[in-house]
């Protein structure tokens, strides 16, 4: 098996011979004192015969104050389907169903993360895998969405 490396707007995207993908998407913004941050790794196939997005993640979630909570296999329910809300929607707006897709990795601070933010973590992960430029309405509309979260209750399951 043949493996290539791509980077992408500092972002590595890394690409197997056949359909599978590897990317890492982020939202890191701060604004009016508020921290708006996650990273999403994921795996996209690309040849697949139905789209289902599907969860492996085996962090280590909280280790202490300030640290970077890595989504254990159990728990942060919330930061889980934000990021399965945000592959979802990823693929539909950009019409690349079917996809399978596993997250693998979800990343982000208690003060700094929710669904939402993860769920755009997650769009651009399957935006850069699949090197796709989101349509300016869309990625606005991600966009003012995701600095809106922190008026909604912190573990607001996004609806995009």
């Amino acid at each position: 098996m043949t493996c290539a490396t791509i980077a992408i707007s500092e972002e590595v995207v890394s690409e197997s011979e056949g359909a599978m993908i590897t990317s890492t998407g982020r939202f890191i913004r701060q604004s009016h004192s508020k921290g708006y941050g996650a990273v999403v790794t994921l795996t996209i196939d690309s040849a697949a015969n139905e789209t289902h997005i599907s969860l492996d993640c085996h962090g280590q979630g909280f280790r202490s104050q300030g640290s970077i909570e890595d989504v254990p296999e159990q728990g942060y329910d919330d930061w889980k389907q934000g990021a399965v809300v945000g592959v979802d929607y990823a693929l539909r707006a950009a019409g690349l169903e079917p996809c399978g897709v596993v997250i693998t990795k979800i990343e982000g601070l208690t003060t700094d993360t929710n669904p939402t933010i993860v769920a755009v973590a997650a769009m651009d992960a399957i935006w850069k895998g699949m090197r796709v430029t989101p349509q300016a309405d869309v990625d606005a509309y991600v966009k003012a969405v995701a600095m809106d979260s922190w008026t909604q209750p912190y573990d607001a399951i996004p609806n995009f």
